[in-house]
Formats: structure tokens, sequence, C-alpha cells
């Protein structure tokens, strides 16, 4: 189940308040539409501005509205993750979102087939030591970093609450300025 942010409570609100006008509902789905578009937004943002592994673009790509409000239901849901960044019960959305605890991400050296880490690192392009071939300094260098996030674990490096809290920001403004006349 992909990590997601659900920007909720105003139906709850409108079930005990039927008589509202057909109009002011489309408003506050407009607003809520629109809060959960910002939400999406700085999430990726966020993701993108962050100084390591995650710019690769794979968690980054699933990071999108789920559920768009409607007149009659009016719920979003921005969410990120999914099959695309869980792997043997680890899902990596949700350790860059919260951190982990020390765990051996896979690595080429270890599972003989080329890893996300392997990728990121290649990316980096280490200096290869004397006769070392590229290749083996990027097993070398993802080795080095797959052992120490094996003593330390990772680093929380949010990107969906700051998602909720410009989403939250956003429907907070665009709510103030609707114009109930009932």
């Amino acid at each position: 189940m992909p990590a997601s942010v659900e920007l909720d409570g105003l139906e709850e609100t409108l079930n005990n308040l039927d008589q509202l006008p057909d109009e002011v509902r489309r408003e506050l789905r407009d607003a809520l539409d629109s809060a959960a578009n910002e939400g999406r937004n700085e999430a990726i943002r966020t993701l993108t501005q962050k100084q390591s592994g995650y710019q690769s673009g794979r968690l980054r790509s699933t990071i999108d509205i789920r559920k768009r409000p409607e007149t009659g239901d009016l719920e979003a849901i921005v969410s990120a993750g999914g099959r695309e960044t869980q792997q043997n019960g680890f899902d990596y959305a949700l350790a860059v979102e919260f951190g982990s605890r020390p765990h051996f991400p896979p690595v080429k050296a270890v599972t003989g087939r080329t890893e996300g880490l392997d990728i990121w690192v290649k990316r980096m392009s280490p200096s290869p030591q004397e006769n070392e071939s590229q290749e083996e300094a990027v097993e070398r260098v993802a080795f080095q970093i797959a052992r120490e996030i094996s003593r330390r674990g990772t680093k929380e490096m949010p990107f969906m609450r700051p998602g909720f809290k410009a989403a939250r920001e956003d429907l907070d403004t665009r709510l103030k300025s609707i114009d109930i006349d009932l």
C-alpha cells in the first residue's frame, strides 16, 4: 500500500449541511482539488531538493493524486510509493519519509544484479582507485554506503509532510475566500 496523505474532513461537515447549494459544494470541491495539487507539487519540489539518491526520479514519479474530490464526495488523496518502491517487505517511500532502522540495502556486490543503490552511485561517478575499473569503483562505493546504512540506518527526509502542510495552508486560504450565501 502506498504512503498517502488524505485531505479529509470537509465531507463530515457537509453531511450535516445538506442544505448547502450545489454551487458552494463545487467551490469546496475546487478548493480541495487545488489544495491537493499544491500538496502534490510541494512533495515533488521537496523531494527534488534533497541532496541524495532521492533525485533519481523513481520515488518522485510515484507522487500523484490518487483520488480527486467530487461535488458529492469531498475527499482528496495524494500518495507516493506503491509497488514501484517496495522490495522484499521494505518500503522505500516510508524509509525516505520517516527514516529507517539499520538494514543492509541490496547492492550488486551481494545480489549479483544492479540495484537502486548501484544506479545512484553510478550517477555520482566515483573516481576509480589504482587498478580499479569504473564498474568496480561503483561497486566499492555502493557496498561502503550499504555497510554504513547497515550500521546507522537512514535519516528521515520528509517530503509528504511538507506537501500536506502546503496543501492545508492552500486549502485554508481558499476556504476563507468562498462566499456562502444561504
